[in-house]
Order: C-alpha cells, then structure tokens, then sequence
C-alpha cells in the first residue's frame, strides 16, 4: 500500500502507512527494503531529524553493502541538509565506490563541500572520471552539477570546461537544457553574445519540444541586442508553448 501511494505522488500517506508498520514490527532492521523506503520516504518529506535517528542506529555490516551504501547516502544528505557538513562528508566518502547512481551524488556533495580546497576537489573529480567513465549519464549529470558551482563560484573558465565536454560529447536532443543555458552565460560574461545566441538556437532547433528556460533566455537575448524579427519568433513561441510562465 505504502508503494502505491508514493507512487500517486502520495508521500505524506506512504509515510503514515510505514508508521503504523514499524510501530509495531518486532525488529525494524529485518527487512533493508522496507527500512530503506521508509527513510528515503522521510528524507524526500524533510524530515532529516527522524532520517537520523533511525539511521544514525546502524552499525557498518548491518545489511549487505548495497543496501548499505543507500542507506548511507540517505543519512550522509540529512546531515548535508541539517548543515552538519563535517559529518556529511564522512558518509558521502564511504559511498564512493557504489553504483553510479548513488556515488554520483557523493562525488557531486563533495567537489561542494571542498570549494575552498582545489587540491582536494582536484583528487574528488579524478575520481569520479574513472569510477563514472564507463557510465555517461552519471558522468555528464556529474559535470554538469560541478560545472554549476564553478559558475556559481566564478569560476567561469573551469565551468565551461566541464560543461563544453558535455555539449562536444552528447547529442544535444539529449542533453539537459542547463548546458546551454549555463553555456551561454559565461559567452555572454565573455562579450561574445553572438556565440551564445548560436549555442541556445542549436539547442532549441535541434530538440523536439521546447525548452522554458532556453526560450526565455535565447528571447530575452535578441531582444537586448535589437536582433526584433529573430526574437519575435521565438517569443511567439514561448508565449504559446508557455502561457502560464512568470
């Protein structure tokens, strides 16, 4: 039952249903994928607090490491979230060798966390190139993350390093609509307003529906350069595709 409510979008009722369970299971620990549920359930509602006395009760070789590794994942993003960063960072090194989907994040977590330190950043993005190579939609969903911060950081030139190894090895059909927004930003924060128009066109004349983001962006772009014929066919099209935006 719990399942077929999140599954509606129901987290709140899923959370309830695995209450009542655990209030009365004799051992709360004899089945990883109910107690993995329930505190994936916990953290997606923001309840980090219960996340971490639940989880903050399990000791190394509890499950078998796969249920291990989310489970550590799941503590490691409620202390991240609660702002006890130190202790984050113990967790998100400990699931640096799980599957993709999992050490992606931990990689992600902690080129953050080492914004200040280059060299231990350095060593985190060596890392997660050889443990995610043979994986690159984790690989790209990696660059892009770090490629983001660097921006945020003003690290303009680093950011699009990352970010230009996604746009030269990806189909661009495919690609998250971040990467030639970000893209864009650093050629217009260069002067080169021109090639940042080329990269938000290709990306928008090369996907099969329209893109929010890009559209405004790309509109907002070639109206603040008086380019009015080329801007008004894109507006047009983000007024009709998107009526409801802000």
């Amino acid at each position: 039952r719990a399942k077929a409510e999140y599954t509606a979008g129901r987290i709140k009722s899923a959370i309830s249903i695995l209450d009542t369970w655990f209030e009365t299971a004799v051992d709360i620990y004899g089945d990883p994928y109910l107690f993995t549920f329930y505190l994936t359930l916990l953290e997606r509602d923001g309840r980090y607090e219960s996340v971490l006395n639940l989880s903050g009760r399990i000791t190394d070789g509890l499950f078998e490491t796969s249920w291990m590794d989310r489970l550590y994942l799941i503590h490691a993003e409620s202390l991240y979230k609660t702002g006890d960063i130190s202790e984050a960072e113990i967790y998100y090194q400990k699931i640096l060798s799980a599957d993709p989907d999992i050490s992606s994040i931990g990689f992600i977590r902690l080129f953050s966390i080492y914004k200040n330190d280059t060299l231990k950043q350095g060593g985190i993005f060596d890392k997660a190139q050889v443990q995610l190579s043979g994986h690159p939609l984790m690989l790209n969903k990696f660059l892009l993350r770090v490629g983001i911060d660097s921006y945020n950081n003003g690290h303009y030139e680093l950011a699009a390093s990352y970010l230009q190894r996604i746009w030269r090895t990806s189909d661009i059909s495919e690609l998250n609509s971040l990467v030639p927004v970000y893209l864009a930003k650093i050629l217009v924060s260069e002067g080169d307003r021109i090639g940042a128009a080329d990269i938000l066109s290709s990306y928008s004349n090369s996907v099969l529906a329209s893109d929010e983001l890009v559209l405004y962006t790309l509109s907002n772009m070639l109206v603040e350069d008086g380019n009015w014929k080329e801007a008004e066919g894109y507006l047009k099209d983000f007024i009709f595709t998107f009526p409801n935006s802000d």
